[in-house]
């Protein structure tokens, strides 16, 4: 059950936006501005859910996406990509590419709610 969530996005405002986002859904919810860092946490920390952008620089969304998938972890996140770029192909794309769902920018509560609903999400 998710109860706390990684927000991974290289743009302040973007995190900012998806933070509030959580925070008016009840999830308690931390962030960073890399990949490189959201692997490193993601390794250290139980999450439930991270929130990735697609677009991140150096390693991209989708790279981490199949880094996390070859950790291995028996109780990895629920891996939701988060982009403003993507049309019903990039949906299915993403998705045959490890991720859980997808979330478009700008993210609307009813949306964020809807992948929370889906994934299990227990207010922590």
């Amino acid at each position: 059950m998710i109860s706390r969530a990684l927000v991974v996005d290289d743009n302040h405002l973007s995190r900012r936006a998806a933070l509030a986002v959580c925070e008016r859904a009840g999830v308690l919810a931390e962030q960073c501005a890399s990949a490189e860092e959201a692997l490193r946490l993601l390794q250290e920390r139980d999450y439930g859910l991270a929130l990735i952008d697609l677009r991140l620089r150096g390693m991209s969304g989708e790279a981490l996406c199949s880094a996390v998938r070859a950790l291995g972890q028996p109780q990895r996140p629920v891996l939701v990509a988060y982009t403003a770029y993507a049309g019903e192909g990039d949906v299915r794309r993403l998705l045959k590419a490890g991720f859980d769902d997808v979330l478009l920018k700008p993210v609307s509560l009813a949306d964020f709610e809807r992948v929370l609903s889906h994934a299990g999400f227990a207010p922590g």
